[in-house]
């Protein structure tokens, strides 16, 4: 029988493995479990003792890996499910079965209670195969929708897509273009890279999520503007950040940053001046975010979660984001 090793590691010591097999994990392969990602989270957070990432190797090889968070005996991902809208245990295809039967044993050993684990896109393998291992060795386990995320199949052309929309969605979307092309004066470009013009841009996004709206002015607290500052230095330096703005002259109505990752672009956040509303620049700054996400050769343009209504209004359709909740045998 394989030997598994199981132990906490730094997260500086892990960076290249990690890569590695996060590539190698199809459908956990996404933008927000690089290590990129992961690592500055931890370097704001507060709490972020109890934290920590978990290693599963066979034979000295990296197959397995989970970042979590140890609360007494209660075990969930350390990530923040407002920063990190996919989660998951990164599990190399070919030891499925063994890491998970290897992270079991131990969750017991460790006499933990429960584990919560949240955010789970369709076809994870904690939703696929986790639960049937956990339970037959007596684990109550919990699968359930936890919320939803929109997105949309690309094609080839920007035509393409209008003919796919809604009738309805389409001639509207057309409609306020048209109007923003007539007032004139309007710019729209993308950032990628590093810069002093990033810096600039990036203080304006800032300042566009705040009064845009007030939940987003609450929600930008001074550790998550933190967390989104050191998010978008390592996203241009690997080449994944897409910054969208569009001007009025040199003055920013409005702004998408988001990320273009392994033929995805995600849609992160956003933020518009209310002064421009009757133009519709919110909205705009997203379609041509899809618009440019083609142009680029992206194959998917992901919402993320919630189900506002704009993301159906340019297209998008519900994929089911999965919760799976483990009460460990020994704490029933």
């Amino acid at each position: 029988m394989d030997e598994y090793e199981i132990q906490e590691e730094k997260f500086a010591d892990l960076k290249a493995e990690w890569w590695d097999l996060v590539r190698r994990c199809k459908q956990a392969n996404t933008i927000f479990l690089v290590p990129e990602w992961q690592e500055p989270w931890v370097d704001v957070d507060l709490n972020a003792d109890g934290q920590s990432p978990l290693s599963i190797r066979l034979k000295g090889t990296l197959v397995g890996l989970a970042i979590i968070r140890r609360d007494d005996g209660d075990v969930s991902f350390s990530a923040d499910t407002n920063l990190c809208d996919y989660l998951d245990f990164l599990v190399d295809p070919d030891y499925e079965q063994g890491v998970f039967d290897a992270f079991l044993e131990y969750a017991s050993d460790q006499s933990w209670q429960t584990i919560d684990f949240q955010g789970l896109q369709v076809g994870s393998p904690i939703v696929e195969m986790l639960p049937q291992i956990a339970r037959e060795i007596g684990h109550s386990v919990e699968i359930t929708e936890w919320d939803v995320a929109p997105y949309a199949a690309l094609p080839d052309t920007w035509d393409d897509y209008l003919t796919g929309m809604r009738k309805k969605d389409r001639h509207e979307l057309r409609r306020k273009r048209r109007r923003l092309e007539e007032a004139g004066g309007f710019q729209y470009r993308v950032i990628k890279e590093m810069g002093t013009e990033l810096e600039r841009l990036m203080d304006e996004f800032f300042r566009l999520m705040r009064i845009s709206r007030e939940d987003k002015a609450q929600f930008l607290n001074e550790e998550r503007e933190e967390f989104f500052r050191n998010l978008i230095f390592s996203m241009a330096g690997l080449g994944y950040l897409r910054l969208h703005v569009l001007e009025e002259r040199e003055t920013v109505v409005s702004a998408a940053l988001g990320f273009s990752y392994n033929g995805t672009f995600f849609l992160y956040n956003s933020g518009f001046d209310t002064a421009y509303s009757s133009l519709s620049v919110g909205l705009l700054i997203k379609a041509y975010s899809i618009e440019n996400a083609i142009l680029e050769g992206d194959d998917k343009f992901d919402f993320l979660r919630t189900n506002e209504p704009y993301k159906y209004h340019l297209g998008g359709q519900d994929q089911i984001v999965y919760r799976c909740f483990i009460e460990l045998a020994d704490a029933m």
